[in-house]
């Protein structure tokens, strides 16, 4: 997307002679991005002496907006979404004191939970949207300390790899992988939904191009799995569906 300061014009070219407005030296001592975010800084000062004022136009409070909003990385969202699924998992217990500060409470775990990860293999699909997205979700994974039970799925779904180590994403879930057909998400959900226990983790990768997303039995297993689960991701490279219980991420490949 185009940077919105590129988009900023003078309406007018002042001559050699005529001096508007100076600025700030020290603005101009700092690189460019470090500019940018002094730039921000004070735009974003202006703007809310003038909101408070109550004099800001409604053309110029979308542009403004719109710049200071924050862009937050996709990998960002989905640890906060892994870590947040996997603390529903544990609770803090008198009866089992810390180990390290006796007068805190220590943790009790509910359960050892498993990340279910559907993996889009469709033809649509690009190998670098799969490597991206395994490796991703499996590094959190990891520092969760939870199973990672990868499914390839089209219109069907095929044989799961569980992944506990690294070398198993190259010696196994890269033989395993299988599909190219179209794309309906409905038999993998109803293996996730039979064979779950409830808060473990959900997330399904795609590029938001499923068939069968609309149909009434598809809406009835998206909600089953949300109410089971700590947390349930859709995490997608194109396409973005509401899904209500569900975290929709939009992946960024590089």
């Amino acid at each position: 997307m185009p940077d919105i300061l590129d988009d900023i014009h003078p309406v007018k070219k002042p001559s050699d002679s005529e001096v508007l407005q100076q600025g700030d030296k020290e603005l101009y001592n700092k690189s460019k991005e470090d500019r940018r975010e002094a730039w921000k800084e004070e735009v974003a000062k202006a703007y809310t002496s003038e909101k408070m004022a109550g004099t800001v136009p409604a053309g110029l409070k979308r542009i403004v907006e719109r710049l200071l909003k924050p862009q937050v990385n996709w990998k960002t969202l989905l640890r906060q979404a892994f870590y947040e699924g996997y603390g529903k998992t544990i609770v803090a217990s008198y009866s089992r004191p810390s180990r390290k500060h006796p007068d805190f409470p220590g943790i009790r775990r509910f359960t050892t939970p498993r990340c279910h990860f559907g993996m889009d293999c469709s033809g649509s699909i690009s190998k670098e949207e799969l490597a991206q997205a395994v490796s991703e979700t499996y590094a959190i994974s990891k520092t969760c300390h939870m199973e990672l039970l990868v499914t390839p799925w089209d219109t069907e779904t095929y044989e799961p790899t569980v992944v506990k180590k690294p070398g198993d994403v190259i010696r196994k879930l890269a033989k395993r992988l299988r599909g190219y057909g179209g794309t309906e998400i409905e038999p993998w959900l109803r293996l996730v939904d039979k064979n779950m226990k409830p808060r473990d983790l959900v997330v399904v990768f795609t590029d938001g191009d499923i068939f069968d997303m609309e149909t009434e039995q598809v809406r009835q297993l998206f909600n089953r799995i949300a109410s089971k689960a700590s947390v349930a991701i859709f995490l997608t490279t194109h396409r973005e569906h509401h899904i209500p219980g569900w975290k929709t991420i939009k992946l960024k490949v590089h």
